[in-house]
């Protein structure tokens, strides 16, 4: 993913970029003053991940601003349930074992001020709002529709949210 991201800022800060259909095209990323980098669902997590590399690739005079649309993960110690909490642990965990060892085109990117504070618990890389609370420099918005039906569910049977229809 990571590869794609940088190819993909290469290309637009390069010159203008046209749609593969021609019908689109947009100007430089050198020349913008004000850029929104935004992702939706597992997108929104690799806008996480890469948002304040991308704004380093900008001219420092550029405003950038990011948009993570979904994937929002609370923090395991806000989590009361404790068999929910610890089931949540035990996937960022798993996570972390399977890419620490890959090679880096293979491995998730991770917001890179992340790792090296962490180096005793380098998994809460893994947890989106661990990252946006403490790693995420760039201004953002965070959006995620309690009401989303591809989320409700898994959301309601691990307890991290109420049930919107039972709402007022």
């Amino acid at each position: 993913g990571h590869s794609i991201a940088e190819a993909m800022v290469a290309q637009l800060l390069a010159g203008t970029v046209t749609s593969d259909g021609g019908d689109v095209t947009v100007p430089s990323l050198a020349d913008a003053t004000e850029v929104i980098i935004t992702g939706t669902s597992g997108g929104s997590q690799g806008v996480l991940n890469t948002l304040d590399w991308m704004v380093s690739q900008l001219n420092p005079s550029t405003k950038a601003y990011g948009v993570f649309d979904a994937s929002n993960m609370p923090l395991p110690e806000d989590i009361g349930d404790a068999e929910t909490k610890e089931g949540i642990l035990k996937q960022l965990k798993a996570a972390w074992e399977r890419n620490k060892d890959l090679s880096a085109d293979k491995a998730d990117f991770i917001d890179q001020s992340c790792l090296p504070s962490n180096p005793a618990e380098p998994w809460l890389c893994y947890n989106q709002s661990y990252l946006r609370l403490n790693h995420v420099t760039t201004p953002f918005f965070q959006r995620l529709d309690l009401a989303d039906p591809k989320i409700a569910e898994k959301h309601l049977g691990a307890k991290l949210m109420v049930n919107p229809t039972l709402i007022d």
